[in-house]
Order: structure tokens, then sequence, then C-alpha cells
């Protein structure tokens, strides 16, 4: 009958815990945003939605499939750094050099920029004050996983020469 009873109590635990994380994400008027969480940043999802767009077309919801990936590496001055892959696509190699800065990708895709619902390189935000050097500085450290490449003659630490 012990037995009965301590087991009657684990299933009703059981119940009662699962019941409270099943209904915790639903809750009636929960006006929050719902979040996207990326390697380096955590962005609301009806942003992630706009930069889709924006970027896809009409076709985001296709393009956005398991095939294709959308890295978001961070907000700056209200603008969103990212990057766009598809896994179908032959390995393209590219570069973008920006203010010294030598930026690579392997699917012929460039790093871009979102920014009041229009889409440009790294260049044009960098001309038009969206991204700063460090800015640059710090999305080639995202992008390139730490390895970082300048073209002029100055000695930066951390930095290889090419």
């Amino acid at each position: 009958m012990k037995i009965t009873k301590k087991i009657i109590v684990l299933i009703a635990a059981l119940f009662c815990a699962f019941g409270l994380f099943a209904c915790g994400t639903e809750a009636v008027g929960n006006d929050e945003p719902q979040m996207v969480e990326f390697e380096h940043i955590t962005v609301d999802a009806d942003t992630v939605n706009e930069i889709k767009t924006a970027f896809y077309g009409e076709d985001s919801d296709y393009y956005t499939s398991s095939k294709w990936g959308l890295e978001i590496y961070g907000e700056y001055n209200g603008a969103y750094a990212f990057y766009a892959t598809d896994a179908a696509s032959a390995a393209v190699v590219s570069c973008e050099v920006v203010d010294g800065l030598i930026f690579t990708y392997s699917c012929g895709m460039p790093m871009l920029v979102y920014s009041d619902g229009n889409i440009m390189r790294l260049q044009e935000a960098y001309d038009s004050g969206i991204l700063s050097y460090d800015d640059l500085i710090d999305l080639s450290e995202k992008h390139e996983g730490g390895l970082f490449y300048y073209t002029d003659e100055s000695d930066i630490e951390g930095y290889h020469k090419i």
C-alpha cells in the first residue's frame, strides 16, 4: 500500500511538472517578443523576419529552409550585419576588402548589412557611417573565427599581414 501511494504521488508530481513546462510559453496576454538566438547575438523574431524578407524577397520561407543558413553577427548603430549561405551552391571563394580588412566568403555570398529596410554591402555601410572601423574589426573576429587580415603596413597586434 505504501509503495502504491509513492507511485501515485510520483506520477502526480510528474504530471504537474509537465503541465508547468507545457503551459509556460503560451500564456494568454504575453506581449513579450519571441527571440531568435544566433551564435553572437539574440534578435527578436520580427527583426529576423524583416531581414529575411528584405534579403530573400517574397520567397523568404523557401530560402530559409534547411539548405540555406542565416547568421546575424550583431547590431551596429541600429543596423544588423549578417551572412547568408547556400549549402547547395558550389564552393566559390570570394573576398571583399574594406579599409584594409579582408573578409573571405566560402559560398560566394558576401556579408551584408540590413538598415531601415535596405540591404547593403559592408563597404557601403562603412562609407555611410553605419559601421565604424571598430565594427569592421568586430565583424572580422566573428566571421573569420578570430583570424584577422589587413593590407596596410601598420602593426596591429593579433593581425596577420598578407
